[in-house]
């Protein structure tokens, strides 16, 4: 059996990855056990969704700017190179 979680977005950023501009979305489900990141070229409007831990999600909530942009990267490297984004 499956379910859907509900997860609710608290914060909306819109940054520069390897020269296109990104929105990101970073969201928890309300009672804090999950969290996602999600991406959206905003270009092409192709997005991707990742499952984080809580410690990826806090961490990732603690940056701005450049320290951002550098850990989005190594999140979403795999599918820049691929062209999923």
């Amino acid at each position: 059996m499956t379910s859907l979680t509900s997860l609710e977005i608290y914060r909306t950023e819109h940054v520069r990855i390897a020269g296109n501009k990104y929105t990101i979305k970073l969201a928890s489900a309300e009672d804090g056990h999950e969290h996602a990141l999600i991406v959206e070229n905003d270009k092409t409007k192709q997005n991707v969704s990742y499952h984080l831990s809580a410690k990826e999600a806090h961490y990732i909530n603690l940056h701005r700017n450049e320290e951002l942009e550098a850990k989005l990267l190594e999140i979403i490297k795999s599918d820049l190179d691929s062209k999923h984004l």
